[in-house]
């Protein structure tokens, strides 16, 4: 069986990057699967989050924590908060880092823009 990415292909991207689960902040790994042709391949992604994604780096996971837990920043104001101590807490508080990580990378990016035309 040939895979159109090995694991070690998938493995050396991980690296490369070093990033973490934009959600949990967990690590990243290979995840053998399926292409949408149906061929063998890896992906990279998050087992404990259940998705395939090639994360964000740490700092931009941390700062988006931060938002959310100690600064209530809501990525997504529709869904509705529920009790931390229900089972559903923790998904409701990893997908509002998630969001929240979009929001960050840009604000990195802007930020390093203007220091580099100063």
């Amino acid at each position: 069986m040939e895979y159109r990415i090995t694991r070690e292909q998938c493995q050396a991207q991980i690296d490369k990057y070093g990033n973490v689960c934009a959600g949990c902040g967990g690590s990243i790994q290979p995840f053998d699967t399926v292409d949408n042709s149906g061929a063998p391949t890896f992906w990279a992604g998050c087992e404990t989050c259940s998705c395939f994604e090639n994360g964000v780096p740490r700092l931009v996971h941390d700062i988006a924590k931060l938002m959310v837990v100690d600064y209530r920043h809501r990525a997504y104001t529709y869904e509705r908060e529920p009790e931390n101590d229900k089972p559903e807490y923790s998904s409701w508080l990893r997908s509002q880092i998630r969001g929240t990580t979009h929001t960050v990378a840009l604000m990195l990016h802007i930020q390093q823009s203007l220091g580099a035309s100063q």
